[in-house]
């Protein structure tokens, strides 16, 4: 349920979480099962095998990003033992998700011939509009996109027509969602999200364990993510690809669309795999971007470390910002411009339909009566700071705003971008 206050929601509790009680019941039942959360490729594949009742991962280079990631979270971070179950699960997760989409394109190989026709990522920092934008176009009922109830299970074991209403992934979903709301209580002002809401490709990416998906919902595995932002990450989309068009097989619609911050350091792979691709870059100012994601990083750590150190995570979110920001800079032109367009969160917010309007003619969409009211339906249910609005700062984090303004000038001035207070 939303959590709203009547001003500002000012989290202060950075070195020393405050958790409900039902919180810490929640964390303590995860936490009986922490022994069974073994950090090696095989206990997390044989785990997997043994759930599914399959083998069959299928081909591409996965094993050795598994094996990475299980030594850094050893290694970089120190879980407590919820938060050793919940990473744990995630792997397992991926691999079980693997092993039955390779189970379904076995039984049905024309799969693989199904054409990802120009799909439309959203490509943008965090906290950017990203989100808000893909739900909005996602609201479009002939355009395609993935759930956060369909990025957790893509596959059922037993793939069969069903509605959302009985799909039995909504209510998993609903179950893992309501465990984040019970303990982050100020999730949905940070960053809305429900199981129905369109989720990041970084779940689709897990099944290739090439995602930042760790590093933004565990913690900090600087030894996997050093490998992770410098690899040629070309088989990761090559599969993520091919997790597409089994979903579009399962399920059709007549365009994607998709989004993750994370294709920002890897826009040469994603352009290799999807050449046709249209890439829609959103941009804010630098420091309100660094304010929001630190804050809302440090929060999430708290569902899975054994002792936050929060400045030590603002840092290291601080660094990550400023790393997204190289990266979109750096290559930004290695998507085509007839294929891309940029635009600002200020332009974005004054002007929705206007900026809807213009990637719709970018892609070659259809910008039909049914998509505009689907949308003005969609916005009418998702007002913004309906969940309230949280006070970011960067001071309680050891950072200054200014010295991020000076080193970030390189981002603004590439993209003209307004500056914010």
């Amino acid at each position: 349920m939303p959590v709203t206050t009547p001003g500002p929601i000012v989290i202060d509790d950075w070195d020393a979480p405050r958790l409900s009680a039902e919180a810490m019941r929640a964390l303590d039942e995860l936490s009986e099962s922490a022994s069974t959360a073994q950090f090696t490729p095989e206990a997390v594949l044989d785990t997997a095998m043994a759930e599914s009742g399959l083998s069959d991962f299928g081909a591409g280079p996965f094993r050795e990003p598994l094996a990475l990631l299980c030594a850094s979270l050893e290694m970089d971070i120190e879980l407590h033992p919820a938060g050793r179950v919940i990473a744990f699960g995630m792997l397992v997760r991926f691999a079980r998700n693997r092993l039955r989409v390779e189970d379904l394109i076995a039984r049905h190989p024309d799969i693989s011939d199904e054409v990802i026709d120009r799909p439309v990522f959203i490509v943008g920092l965090p906290r950017t509009g990203t989100s808000h934008l893909t739900n909005l176009i996602a609201a479009d009922p002939t355009v395609r996109s993935t759930r956060f109830w369909e990025t957790l299970e893509p596959v059922l074991p037993d793939p069969q027509p069903l509605t959302q209403a009985d799909d039995p992934r909504l209510i998993r979903a609903a179950e893992v969602w309501g465990l984040m709301e019970t303990v982050l209580p100020y999730q949905g002002a940070l960053h809305e999200m429900s199981p129905t809401h369109v989720h990041e490709d970084i779940e689709l990416m897990g099944a290739s364990y090439a995602s930042n998906v760790f590093e933004g919902l565990v913690g900090p595995v600087q030894t996997y993510m050093d490998w992770f932002t410098t690899a040629d990450q070309t088989p990761a989309y090559v599969y993520f690809k091919r997790m597409l068009q089994a979903l579009q097989w399962l399920r059709r619609g007549n365009r994607w669309v998709l989004k993750t911050p994370g294709h920002l350091e890897h826009l040469k792979a994603l352009h290799t795999v999807f050449p046709d691709a249209i890439c829609v870059f959103t941009h804010r100012d630098p420091v309100t971007i660094t304010a929001s994601c630190v804050t809302m990083e440090t929060y999430l750590m708290r569902l899975t470390l054994a002792a936050p150190g929060y400045r030590e995570i603002g840092a290291y979110w601080s660094r990550r910002c400023e790393e997204f920001m190289r990266a979109c800079v750096n290559d930004r032109d290695v998507i085509p411009a007839e294929q891309s367009l940029d635009y600002s969160f200020q332009e974005f917010m004054a002007d929705q339909c206007g900026t809807v309007a213009r990637i719709y003619e970018l892609a070659g969409l259809p910008y039909t009566d049914a998509a505009r009211n689907a949308m003005a339906l969609y916005n009418e249910a998702h007002s913004r700071e309906r969940y309230g609005r949280v006070k970011y700062e960067l001071g309680p984090f050891g950072i200054d705003p200014q010295e991020r303004r000076r080193a970030l000038q390189f981002y603004t001035d590439r993209f003209a971008i307004p500056l914010e207070s």
